[in-house]
């Protein structure tokens, strides 16, 4: 399937509404079902109009809170509940269908019990080469429990899996990348918590950090696809290949490395880096959103964000085009849903920089009034595509538009695959599988959307 790639910050800033990623989970807590997905909408305020904004530092351009809008049709967008504390309750993927529907799949749930056999709840989840996913599973209660944590891996975008293996010390197990059967992961027990490890169907090896990356170096995220881990220097004013020690961005000494959280994205045919700097007066009261081009470590464009007017922890995800872009960003639920209290929550927005705007996605709306928020995006996915409905089976896809072409592979129902603009015989549609191979498939058991 084609990809927006966006990497998620693991390191020091989060939303309000999720808890840090280098820290053990505290207990579970319930949040968003998937009825509460394709919940009605109430009839949004107007929101009100914003106080006057002084000057932004660093040239910044300033960002303000907009209108809802809909959730946009030709985007795939992958994401896990909002968390406050503990593990998610699912792992989704949201998007438009033909008719303009707001659809939703659930890819993953998670069991929340106290320690019954089969009980699993996601503590992680990573993407790495097309259609790949990985996830974390606790067991049990989720916290601090003998139980192991599992590992599991998905080809086709999340549809089926097959667990790679277990951590033995259940609870604190952190997943930080993976390609194919090769995973990395971080303090596999309580005892060994700040250890990277890379675990193959071999065996298990501790890595050998790189020199100036300590042991406690908070990660960046996946940079590129599969396997290769970003990680702080000691200094924090530049970040490193976790495995090779290669120097991958310098922060400009503009920013106060004490206070900045960066996230690799792809932005424009081009690799740059996206910085959150908050304030040094009043924590998340106000913060900027950066991008540094990462052949050259220039900043190339500035925004800043402020509660006062009404807008907080903006990040972007991925992007729709080179100037619009979905991502997560919290509201005063009061600004936007009529008769309730005024609170910070964050839920899916869509972010225009041209327009310097910042938009709810109106079927995330009610989800404002929950303590942890609407759902975490991890992955967006723009173009045409076709999503496999044959019940039961699975669907052939093949090397050319004929019964009698070798099968590429056979995909499972409810999997998604990019759509290609080339022209077949009628009743196929030429397809590219979720792990990148072009094929086509019969158009009868694919729905085609938009």
């Amino acid at each position: 399937m084609k990809r927006a790639w966006s990497f998620a910050l693991a390191g020091l800033l989060c939303c309000t509404a999720c808890s840090r990623g280098e820290s053990p989970p505290p207990a579970a807590e319930s949040t968003v079902t998937p009825a509460e997905s394709t919940a009605a909408n109430p009839t949004p305020t107007a929101p009100p109009s914003v106080a006057s904004t002084p000057t932004p530092a660093f040239g910044a351009r300033a960002l303000q809170r907009a209108q809802p809008t809909p959730f946009p049709s030709g985007v795939v967008m992958y994401a896990i509940d909002g968390v406050w504390e503990g593990p998610t309750a699912a792992l989704r993927r949201y998007f438009r269908d033909s008719a303009g529907q707001f659809r939703v799949d659930d890819l993953v749930l998670s069991t929340f019990g106290q320690g019954r056999p089969g009980d699993r709840a996601i503590i992680g989840v990573q993407f790495g080469n097309p259609g790949e996913v990985g996830v974390a599973l606790c067991h049990g209660i989720c916290y601090g429990s003998p139980e192991p944590v599992t590992i599991a891996r998905s080809a086709d975008g999340g549809v089926t899996w097959h667990d790679l293996f277990d951590l033995e010390a259940g609870g604190w197990g952190s997943l930080l990348a993976i390609e194919g059967d090769t995973t990395i992961i971080r303090g596999p027990t309580a005892d060994d918590w700040w250890s990277f490890q890379q675990v193959t169907p071999s065996g298990r090896t501790v890595l050998a950090l790189p020199a100036g990356i300590l042991p406690t170096a908070d990660t960046v995220g996946a940079f590129g696809a599969g396997q290769r881990v970003a990680v702080y220097s000691e200094d924090r004013r530049t970040i490193r290949d976790l495995l090779s020690g290669e120097l991958l961005l310098t922060i400009p000494p503009a920013w106060d490395a004490r206070q900045y959280s960066a996230s690799f994205i792809t932005r424009a045919g081009g690799e740059s880096v996206e910085v959150r700097l908050l304030s040094t007066s009043q924590e998340y009261r106000e913060g900027y959103l950066a991008f540094i081009d990462t052949s050259s470590d220039a900043v190339t464009d500035v925004y800043q964000w402020r509660e006062a007017d009404g807008l907080s922890g903006v990040s972007i995800v991925g992007w729709i085009t080179p100037t619009l872009a979905i991502g997560r960003a919290d509201f005063d639920q009061a600004d936007y849903l009529p008769n309730t209290v005024s609170f910070f929550h964050g839920i899916p927005a869509l972010i225009d920089l041209q327009k310097g705007t910042v938009s709810p996605i109106s079927e995330f709306l009610p989800q404002l009034t929950k303590k942890a928020g609407g759902p975490q995006p991890l992955l967006v996915d723009p173009g045409s595509f076709a999503r496999v409905v044959t019940g039961a089976d699975c669907l052939n896809v093949r090397s050319e538009p004929l019964l009698s072409a070798s099968v590429l592979g056979c995909m499972a129902d409810r999997v998604v695959m990019a759509r290609r603009a080339e022209v077949a015989t009628r009743g196929w549609v030429a397809v590219t599988t979720p792990d990148g191979r072009d094929g086509w498939a019969s158009s009868e058991f694919l729905e085609l959307f938009p």
